[in-house]
């Protein structure tokens, strides 16, 4: 990994999924068909799984959030036709326990990048990304609102791959990579749509940013990648100044992918979570100690193919070809109006949890 590592250049000009608030993250699964479901995480390394009911297939859920600050992550739903939806966490652990509301209409042109709290209060607001580089914030309201602020465009060849908190501020930041491999870093200077831009340098296209949390416990988001070549998994440590320093985690089986990052023993440090080609999760939990002290691995369960974690498809390092109205988001923002109810989302069917496919087999040891 140490091949890689970039000098750095000035350059100029990823996610909380606490569903029941008990500070571990917990796994957001949807179904082909629609079906929803949620792994809430036990800090031992086990869960304990609820399912959410079916939701139209023409509704894809896009990321989570704690998007009224309550403490309790919520999940932001799309639709094929733009709409953009979200459930509320209301503290329970049922479908019927959430809020749900309708934001409206967006033109697809304009893709959810991912959720952070970009201005320090407490909520998950809501980062777009247009496909001509246009770049947005929704800062989110407690009571269910947000507010619209536009941050510019970036030249398309670059695209976002996470957000965090970089320089320990309290405030996301951003993650960007270019489609020649420059790695570039957008840290929060606390204004609203301030950032101080950071070039990390030119990394092989063969590496894959797979996610961004602290795995040393010291305030800051850290980078995680994955050779698609190689098998080969690496952490960069990001200091609060931009600056990284590079570990090589080893070769893991291709056949594992990474599908997320969380901390999911609520140790306050980020794990691993992984998906097998053949169904199988397993999760890297990291070991106590300060600073980084590597990952008890377990696998947790095998479940049915046609489940996907959401959230685990790293973004690619190139972005699509530019085609938007550069206009399309602000009209559609201020057609919106109050949320109402949404009712393709409020149509959810609880199911019998007890003969929900995704209770599997006991942990075994993740090798």
């Amino acid at each position: 990994m140490t091949t890689i590592i970039p000098p750095m250049i000035p350059l100029g000009d990823q996610p909380p999924s606490d569903f029941n608030g008990d500070g571990t993250s917990d796994i957001l699964w949807h179904n082909t068909n629609g079906d929803t479901a949620i792994w809430y995480s036990v800090a031992s390394g086990g869960y304990s799984p609820v399912d959410l009911g079916v939701v139209d297939t023409s509704w894809i859920p896009e990321a989570t959030g704690d998007f009224t600050a309550n403490g309790r992550a919520g999940i932001l739903w799309r639709n094929t036709n733009g709409e953009v939806g979200e459930w509320i966490s209301n503290g329970g652990s049922s479908g019927a326990d959430f809020t749900k509301l309708d934001l409206g209409n967006v033109n697809p042109s304009w893709a959810i990048e991912g959720t952070g709290d970009f201005n320090g209060d407490g909520t998950s607001d809501i980062l777009w990304n247009n496909t001509n580089g246009d770049t947005a914030i929704w800062y989110s309201v407690a009571t269910g609102g947000f507010s619209p602020v536009d941050l510019g465009v970036v030249d398309p060849s670059w695209s976002v791959q996470s957000v965090g908190d970089f320089n320990g501020s309290g405030k996301a930041g951003i993650l960007w990579r270019n489609a020649n491999g420059e790695v570039g870093l957008w840290l929060s200077n606390g204004s609203p749509s301030g950032f101080t831009k950071l070039d990390l340098g030119n990394v092989s296209t063969d590496w894959v940013t797979q996610g961004v949390g602290d795995f040393n416990h010291d305030g800051t988001s850290d980078i995680l990648w994955r050779n698609t070549v190689t098998g080969d998994t690496a952490i960069w440590f990001i200091s609060s100044n931009g600056a990284f320093s590079p570990y090589d985690l080893g070769v893991v089986d291709l056949n594992w992918t990474i599908a997320g990052v969380g901390d999911y023993n609520a140790d306050g440090k980020a794990d691993i979570l992984w998906r097998n080609t053949n169904g199988a999760v397993g999760e890297w939990l990291s070991n106590a100690g300060s600073g980084f002290t590597g990952f008890d691995k377990i696998v947790l369960a095998t479940a049915p193919t046609s489940w996907s974690i959401v959230g685990s498809n790293p973004p690619a390092s190139a972005p699509p070809a530019a085609t938007a109205n550069p206009t399309a988001m602000v009209h559609a923002m201020a057609a919106m109006g109050a949320p109402s109810a949404a009712p393709a989302l409020a149509s959810a069917v609880a199911h019998d949890t007890a003969s929900h496919p995704m209770i599997a087999a006991p942990a075994l040891r993740f090798a």
